[in-house]
């Protein structure tokens, strides 16, 4: 009876999954400068997943956390969610409309792993410390609601620096 019932939850899984991901999807732009214009019009920040094609892990996070929290319209007003394969060469439009190396681009964040989550704003420059690698999703949804919230304070700081007066710094337990 078990067995049947882990059975079932797979399957169960499985077909949620397939929901969520005929419906939703994380797009990989070619060309950041298009992502930069969106992310001035809707006035939120990008979040860029760097994955590796091989990286289970990143599937994972994908799978488990992201594409749920698409679903669901989590990141509605809060971030662009857009995704950079590291494993893929050849040229990109980077932020400034300038065609750059793959490579540079993944560099300019210190990518050493993947999964890696990066905030970034319209020019490209880095709003937080990124979210390095993926275990639990249970632990790594907080984590990741967190650093979306900063993450669009941050963004309006830099569009309206008298924001800062009235942020309230958040006090870690």
């Amino acid at each position: 009876m078990a067995t049947l019932i882990r059975i079932l939850a797979l399957v169960l899984g499985s077909i949620t999954f397939a929901v969520y991901a005929a419906n939703y999807y994380i797009n990989f732009p070619e060309n950041w400068a298009q992502v930069s214009e969106l992310s001035r019009d809707t006035q939120v920040p990008i979040m860029v997943i760097f994955t590796a094609g091989d990286c289970g892990y990143c599937r994972r996070l994908k799978q488990e956390v992201v594409l749920p929290m698409l679903a669901r319209g989590d990141f509605e007003g809060k971030a662009l969610v857009r995704e950079f394969d590291i494993g893929v060469g050849g040229k990109i439009t980077d932020f400034d409309g300038e065609r750059i190396r793959r490579r540079i681009f993944v560099n300019r964040y210190d990518v050493f792993a993947t999964p890696t989550v990066v905030f970034v704003d319209d020019r490209g420059d880095g709003l937080l410390d990124p979210l390095v690698g993926f275990n639990q999703a249970d632990a790594y949804v907080p984590r990741l609601n967190e650093t979306l919230d900063s993450a669009k304070t941050a963004f309006n700081v830099l569009r309206d620096p008298n924001l800062a007066l009235v942020a309230k710094p958040r006090i870690q337990p």
